[in-house]
């Protein structure tokens, strides 16, 4: 006598569907960042009306901390999209701070490019650098510095936090012909 015994019942009680995640970036300038207050944020989310789902757009206030940290994460319980047989979704928002034309976010790390001659890349020498601050300074280039090498400044980025100065060669659009002729120069010698 076999396959008269019958399967034990599951005792696991199913969960209800959640609706899917709405991600949302919120932008916000360094001046807005540092202050914090009340922004605005809108977004398109599916609404359950009867039997049919419709696109409505919402808009929400998000309060923020004076100081923000960019790519900071809030989530909004309840407030996403509907679903036709268990819990609307979350809102989940992402905080980006603008860099600015000169400087560009990694993960929460702010990185400027320094644009250095070749000239001093190769003998080492003194380059003009002006931080996010405003403040401008001289920054000390060693010998045989490479393009994408990197020096870290302690508390000079966004909100206190470090700064990630990056080596780049600076790009020409005309040459005087001195350059030119101490180019050809340099040429000859192999470098």
């Amino acid at each position: 006598m076999g396959g008269m015994g019958g399967r034990p019942r599951q005792q696991r009680q199913q969960s209800k569907a959640k609706a899917a995640t709405i991600n949302v970036g919120l932008d916000l300038t360094v001046e807005q960042g540092l202050e914090g207050g009340q922004f605005e944020f809108s977004f398109k989310r599916f609404k359950q009306q009867g039997t049919s789902m419709e696109t409505k757009r919402v808009t929400m206030k998000l309060r923020l901390d004076a100081g923000v940290a960019h790519g900071t994460t809030k989530t909004v319980k309840g407030q996403g999209h509907d679903h036709p047989e268990g819990e609307r979704g979350d809102v989940v928002v992402t905080v980006r701070i603008d860099a600015g034309e000169e400087y560009r976010w990694e993960d929460e790390v702010l990185v400027q490019d320094v644009p250095v001659p070749y000239s001093v890349l190769i003998l080492g020498g003194k380059v003009k650098v002006r931080l996010p601050s405003g403040k401008e300074g001289r920054l000390t280039v060693e010998p045989f510095t490479q393009v994408g090498d990197r020096r870290r400044m302690s508390k000079a980025g966004y909100n206190g936090s470090d700064l990630e100065l990056e080596f780049t060669l600076v790009e020409y659009d005309t040459l005087t012909k001195k350059q030119k002729n101490a180019l050809d120069g340099l040429n000859k010698l192999g470098l």
